[in-house]
């Protein structure tokens, strides 16, 4: 609990100083302006791995059911837009939850099945299957905002395009300017009946997607059959109802 009240201590001060370029667009940059990451607002890519840190407080995710939640995540994740299907190895603390949760997560669009593979209190593995109730985004949508900076590192800032998000919280994407690779999202809640704020860190971005990442364990041969499951937070970002 300290460590989650230190978070929030930090995560207001991000939310402080992040909106003045999350929420402001800067008139002034025209999206045909070539000199830019994205000019036609797609990133072009067909999926990437990375491994990313996420902390959220009182965070509304666009994730369908409008659950807000604080937590800490810690994830290895792999998106392939063209297959459709994602991955992740993670760790995942939620607020007012006494365990943490570890664990694999595949979810494919060929058979619409969501799989976890969750270690117990034992330390032992087991599978655990789903329907999958939205659809993987081909890609991602951006509007351009303005340029920026992440220490001395030269950054754009872009929004991201979703009708999960309707009228209560905005997505904000940093990509380095040099290399055009995601370094940072931010989620803000703009509802006045609430404040809320996610920032999340990518490490070691990869423009692409391993195959190997989605080679299902023996165990997922025969999964048990669950309704009430906890995704990763992360990929939230990737999916679309």
């Amino acid at each position: 609990m300290k460590f989650l009240i230190s978070l929030i201590l930090i995560l207001s001060i991000v939310y402080n100083n992040c909106n003045a370029f999350s929420l402001n667009k800067n008139s002034n940059k025209k999206v045909l302006d070539y000199d830019i990451c994205f000019p036609s607002g797609s990133t072009g890519i067909n999926g990437f791995r990375t491994n990313i840190l996420g902390v959220g407080y009182n965070s509304l995710y666009p994730n369908g059911d409008g659950a807000i939640s604080s937590y800490i995540e810690e994830n290895q994740i792999d998106v392939d837009f063209e297959n459709q299907r994602l991955f992740a190895n993670y760790f995942m603390k939620l607020d007012g939850n006494t365990e943490n949760i570890f664990g694999s997560f595949w979810a494919f669009s060929s058979n619409k099945t969501e799989y976890y593979y969750i270690v117990d209190n034992d330390g032992v593995y087991n599978c655990y299957s789903s329907e999958m109730d939205y659809e993987i985004s081909a890609n991602f949508e951006l509007d351009y905002v303005s340029e920026n900076q992440i220490g001395a590192t030269p950054c754009e800032v872009y929004h991201l395009k979703s009708n999960l998000l309707q009228n209560t919280t905005i997505q904000s994407i940093i990509v380095d300017k040099s290399q055009c690779a995601l370094t940072a999202s931010i989620l803000t809640m703009v509802s006045p009946a609430s404040t809320g704020v996610t920032l999340v860190n990518y490490f070691n971005y990869n423009p692409s997607s391993n195959p190997i990442n989605y080679e299902l364990p023996v165990e997922c041969g025969n999964p048990v059959p669950i309704n009430q499951v906890i995704r990763p937070r992360s990929l939230n970002l990737f999916k679309q109802h």
